[in-house]
């Protein structure tokens, strides 16, 4: 029934950009327009087939993101208020408590810390950890990671102020999800 988009010839707009998250990594934004010069994103979210989530550039149109994005929400809107696509089997009722704990859930992932999407989900010992595995935690980078490996030992949690770009709060921040040797 929606294939139908994309049967004839549409275009598609891209965009190397900022991947939002780790400076180090960028990605392709691409933007689809239909024969009939539909924007494809537009019709999904409208149809209830998609959500308005993830734009963070401007558009190939040269529209503002934000002006973008609250489009994208209230076409959302209206294909949720007509039960469109995945919104019919939406369960409005419990709807309020659902979004509630999420946010719940939203907010505890927030307290402190957790500004890295990939987290060590167990401590690690200081000593012994990968470079790629210093990267999981919060506030180090590659520069930081090698100069915590070229900096060990460590034999407490202070010794991390000996390298370059770790301060008391950082040294604080990392204390949770590092094991050091006992003395």
């Amino acid at each position: 029934m929606y294939s139908k988009w994309l049967f004839e010839k549409f275009t598609i707009h891209t965009a190397f950009s900022d991947a939002r998250g780790h400076p180090d990594f960028k990605r392709y934004y691409a933007f689809v327009v239909t024969a009939d010069g539909k924007d494809l994103a537009a019709l999904l979210v409208s149809k209830g087939l998609a959500r308005a989530f993830g734009v963070y550039r401007e558009t190939y149109d040269k529209r503002h993101s934000k002006d973008y994005r609250a489009q994208l929400a209230d076409l959302e809107l209206q294909a949720a208020k007509n039960g469109r696509g995945v919104w019919q089997h939406t369960d409005w009722k419990s709807l309020p408590e659902e979004r509630q704990a999420q946010r719940d859930d939203d907010r505890e992932n927030k307290i402190g810390i957790i500004k890295k999407p990939n987290l060590p989900l167990e401590k690690m010992r200081i000593n012994k950890a990968s470079r790629d595995e210093l990267m999981q935690l919060p506030g180090i980078g590659k520069a930081t990671a090698d100069g915590i490996i070229g900096n060990r030992p460590y034999s407490k949690p202070e010794d991390l102020l000996k390298v370059s770009g770790i301060g008391k709060k950082t040294m604080e921040k990392l204390k949770p999800f590092l094991i050091f040797p006992e003395g």
